[in-house]
């Protein structure tokens, strides 16, 4: 379906019709990416997470030597990057079924019989709700690389160069998220667990203490990144981005809003109310959109940055207080945590006194109670 409207969304998506081919490869790198997730998700929900994350190892090493190879020995352009994706995909892909099979064998057989009706009748909301949700993350990722394409002002410059000044500023910090979105993955079983045992409290504070966690970690790795952001920058783009080194505060503050909301939906799927994240999430990409549309043509990729940076805390904070509204204990520290990840937008001075006291605060027992220290050193079940 996507094929036969490629016309128009080459223009959408690069700007002009000439990208028709790039779009084509695009589609045809989803199944192997589609495959991989399907798979790392089944390995996470049977909680064999090491295995996860060695398939993930996996998918990273054969892109990284795949890309090399291809624009060495090959062609240096997007098509050789896009080759390697799918590659790296696709071997990942064949480990992690080959070890999904092994792992499916040694399952004790279930005696129980399923309705065929009423097991989808249960299943499908939520598959949808979940679908819905990964559909409107993948958005507000993405909506604001097309905006700066298609409203940008011409004195900006070409809007690929722009947009490639932009994906610059997101290479670094987006690993922080991808760090977080991890260990949301990694907890999720073991909360369902617990929730479907009838231990409630356990889930909430366990969740609380994920995102309070998270955050203080997020927050201290992302000062230590932007203090090195300038050596790292000519390190890895010898200078080709500059102009990304001005939005990196609002990306890296962008990043850390999305970890910690990564930690915090586990309570919606948990229990089973993900419509409240779906109206967070679609709460931050209409802030993201309207507020692109007023800035980007004035301001250009700071424009976008901090939209994105308004929008990740409208998304927080809706689901932060829907959490509290479902069942979720309400914890005022989460919002002092929240509240520092704002230093990242401070000026340089007040960046270092704020990062000591969040960590003294941290460690005294104000942010971390008594309990949340006792189960930092508990095992998950």
């Amino acid at each position: 379906m996507l094929g036969l409207f490629r016309e128009p969304l080459t223009r959408l998506i690069f700007g002009g019709p000439e990208h028709v081919n790039m779009l084509m490869t695009s589609l045809l790198i989803v199944i192997p990416f589609s495959v991989f997730g399907v798979l790392t998700n089944m390995l996470t929900g049977l909680r064999k997470s090491q295995t996860r994350s060695l398939g993930e190892f996996i998918n990273g090493i054969s892109f990284t030597a795949l890309a090399i190879g291809l624009v060495l020995f090959g062609k240096a352009n997007a098509f050789s990057i896009a080759y390697a994706f799918a590659g790296s995909y696709a071997i990942a892909s064949f480990f992690s079924l080959v070890r999904f099979r092994r792992i499916y064998r040694e399952l004790r057989p279930d005696c129980g019989e399923l309705p065929w009706g009423g097991t989808w009748k249960k299943l499908a909301p939520v598959i949808f709700v979940f679908w819905l949700s990964d559909f409107l993350t993948n958005l507000f990722f993405t909506v604001d690389r097309y905006m700066i394409i298609n409203l940008s002002a011409v004195e900006f410059g070409e809007p690929l160069y722009q947009v490639g000044n932009y994906e610059a500023a997101h290479v670094m910090p987006l690993l922080f998220s991808s760090f977080m979105a991890l260990v949301a993955n990694v907890l999720l079983p073991y909360l369902s667990k617990d929730w479907e045992a009838g231990d409630r409290q356990a889930v909430a504070n366990q969740v609380n203490l994920s995102v309070k966690l998270g955050g203080v970690l997020l927050i201290v790795g992302s000062v230590c990144f932007l203090w090195l952001s300038e050596s790292l920058f000519e390190i890895l783009f010898r200078g080709k981005y500059e102009s990304g080194l001005a939005v990196l505060p609002c990306i890296t503050f962008f990043y850390v809003g999305s970890g910690m909301s990564f930690l915090l939906l586990n309570f919606f799927w948990c229990s089973e109310k993900g419509r409240f994240a779906v109206i967070a999430l679609i709460s931050g990409l209409l802030v993201n959109v309207v507020i692109n549309s007023w800035l980007i043509h004035s301001y250009g990729i700071l424009g976008a940055a901090y939209a994105t940076a308004t929008a990740v805390a409208t998304q927080f904070l809706v689901l932060w207080f829907s959490s509290a509204l479902s069942g979720l204990r309400f914890d005022w520290r989460v919002g002092i945590v929240y509240a520092f990840s704002g230093i990242l937008l401070a000026p340089s001075f007040i960046i270092l006194p704020a990062t000591a006291l969040l960590i003294l605060m941290t460690t005294s027992g104000i942010l971390l109670t008594e309990g949340d220290q006792k189960r930092l050193f508990q095992p998950l079940r």
